[in-house]
């Protein structure tokens, strides 16, 4: 082989080399510019069967997004009011601090939507639809367990529910929760007013045409769904498909920084996963783990089971002299909840939450047939085929009396209240979390995502990882 044949052969593999160069170049440019692409977050549109267990990702993923410079803003189809969670408010308004457009539109509106996406300013509704902006109501329908079947119901406030007595409710009952339901009421109009500069809200009819609403405010338009939609021809993401492409970086893998998450959800009694030995053994444990830096108690609870609610309230005493404990209430802590939720570092709820109910009840049915009953000794025992004789209530009112009395004393000791107050706020009274906040029963009007941030800037957290306790 020649000289002249080597050279054309290396000019030759130069020329090649230096080809793939240049591809490879352009590639990647254009692979960075898809991936630099900036996109509008869509949610509700083809991702709407987002879990109840997913919301937590979905809502670290809507925080995360309000920071991400890719993401333009966030576009919301509202179907049927279903898309309304409270941490929306927050991660709407993290959007416009941040110079992002939050757009919604929603075929109707209730007044607890209204209230959640009010801070978007920004809400298109269906033209010549039909909105609700009933307030709230509560239903307490007469309480029949069978036919055959009576109860017996003592308990220790005048404020403490339990069923009907001859299809009525007490006058102070009553008027105690006209004043619940009034107080939420408030905190609704309060925030649509001033979020869409709506005046003389509570005039509005319950049942309103979507135009007349419209009317109301600037921020309010009439359209339908395709001529909202095609306002926005930027490219799309879903929340879905943004919420698993970037879950690294919305929950961060670390091996230091963790905050684990255990949750106390329905009634407290024997069914309840959160009441097991087997889970209060998990719940220990994590004392053990120098990785797990805070606790999130997540509650929505009616309460249930005084020795049980009891239970948690010494697990949680204990953990929390070692670790913080927040507990987080996403829409009831009552009663035996309350008791848990006391043993806590800090108690946090959305400021709309049910809260309170510090009280005891005492449930006895018991059946009208009637039955032969045999005893092994003269005991007055509690027959479920008979009323409560006399001395049965006595015993039980004594009974009552000492749970409430030790329940007292565990509010006062841990919220560090005079006893006579304490006796003041424990006739089975409920309250919505702003008003529990003024009275001391919580400590902050905090959703999810503000509890974390509280952790994170508390403890030094700048980066942590969300671990489930199940």
């Amino acid at each position: 082989m020649n000289f002249l044949n080597l050279t054309s052969i290396f000019l030759l593999f130069f020329s090649l080399v230096k080809f793939s160069m240049i591809i490879v170049s352009r590639i990647s440019n254009s692979l960075n510019t898809i991936h630099a692409k900036k996109f509008i977050l869509t949610y509700g549109l083809d991702d709407f069967s987002i879990s109840y267990e997913d919301r937590d990702k979905a809502t670290l993923a809507l925080d995360y997004a309000s920071r991400d410079k890719n993401i333009l803003g966030l576009v919301i189809y509202n179907r049927d009011c279903s898309s309304c969670y409270e941490e929306m408010r927050t991660i709407i308004q993290k959007f416009k601090n941040n110079n992002k457009f939050v757009s919604i539109y929603s075929p109707r509106v209730d007044l607890y939507s209204t209230y959640l996406f009010s801070p978007s300013q920004d809400i298109s509704l269906l033209k010549n639809g039909t909105s609700t902006l009933e307030a709230p109501i509560q239903y307490f329908p007469v309480n029949k367990i069978h036919p055959n079947v009576k109860e017996e119901i003592i308990t220790t406030g005048d404020f403490k529910y339990t069923s009907l007595e001859n299809g009525k409710l007490s006058q102070i009952f009553k008027e105690a929760k006209v004043l619940f339901l009034k107080s939420k009421y408030d905190i609704y109009v309060s925030e649509i007013s001033k979020n869409l500069q709506i005046h003389n809200f509570h005039k509005l009819p319950p049942y309103i045409n979507n135009n007349d609403l419209i009317s109301s405010s600037q921020h309010l338009k009439a359209t339908n769904f395709t001529n909202w939609s095609n306002e926005f021809s930027q490219p799309k993401i879903s929340l879905k498909d943004y919420m698993y492409k970037h879950i690294n970086k919305i929950n961060t893998v670390t091996k230091t920084n963790k905050i684990a998450v255990i949750t106390l959800n329905g009634p407290i009694d024997e069914s309840n996963k959160a009441c097991q030995p087997s889970f209060w053994i998990k719940v220990q444990n994590l004392i053990k783990d120098p990785n797990i830096k805070a606790i999130i108690l997540r509650i929505d609870s009616p309460g249930g089971s005084a020795d049980l609610s009891y239970e948690l309230l010494s697990i949680l005493e204990n953990i929390s002299k070692i670790k913080p404990i927040i507990a987080h209430v996403d829409e009831l802590c009552a009663s035996g909840a309350y008791m848990a939720a006391i043993g806590a570092t800090k108690i946090f709820a959305k400021q709309d939450a049910t809260i309170g109910s510090i009280g005891v009840i005492f449930s006895h049915p018991y059946s009208i047939n009637g039955a032969e009953i045999v005893k092994a000794t003269e005991s007055d025992t509690i027959s479920p085929f008979a009323p409560l004789t006399d001395d049965q209530k006595q015993y039980v009112i004594i009974y009552l009396k000492q749970t409430l009395q030790n329940f007292r004393n565990a509010v006062s000791k841990n919220r560090k209240f005079a006893s006579e107050y304490t006796d003041q706020i424990s006739l089975g009274q409920v309250y919505t979390g702003l008003d529990a906040k003024k009275l001391g029963l919580i400590d902050e009007n905090y959703n999810f995502i503000e509890t974390i941030e509280y952790i994170k800037k508390c403890y030094d957290l700048e980066q942590y990882e969300l671990v489930y306790i199940v």
